[in-house]
C-alpha cells in the first residue's frame, strides 16, 4: 500500500544535506572571475608602467641625451 501522508524524516534530511552541500560548495565561477580580474589589473598595471618609462625615455631623448644618459638618469637607478 502506498504511503500517502507527509515526506518521511529521513527525506526531509537527505534535502536538507542537499541544500547544507549547496551553500558550502566551492564557487568556481566566482574564482574564476575573480582570477581574470586580478590578472588584467596587473596587465594594465604593467602597461601604464611601461608607457610612462617610454614617455620618459622620449623626453630624455628629446632633450638630447644618449640611451645610455637617459638609463643613467632614469628614476630606476638611484
Amino acid at each position: 500500500m502506498p504511503r500517502t501522508g507527509p515526506p518521511s524524516s529521513a527525506a526531509q534530511d537527505r534535502s536538507q544535506t542537499v541544500l547544507e552541500a549547496n551553500h558550502t560548495m566551492f564557487d568556481l565561477d566566482a574564482s574564476l572571475r575573480a582570477r581574470c580580474c586580478e590578472r588584467l589589473e596587473r596587465k594594465w598595471r604593467l602597461r601604464a608602467r611601461r608607457e610612462v618609462f617610454r614617455k620618459m625615455l622620449e623626453d630624455q631623448v628629446k632633450k638630447g641625451l644618449s640611451w645610455d644618459e637617459t638609463w643613467l638618469s632614469s628614476s630606476f637607478c638611484t
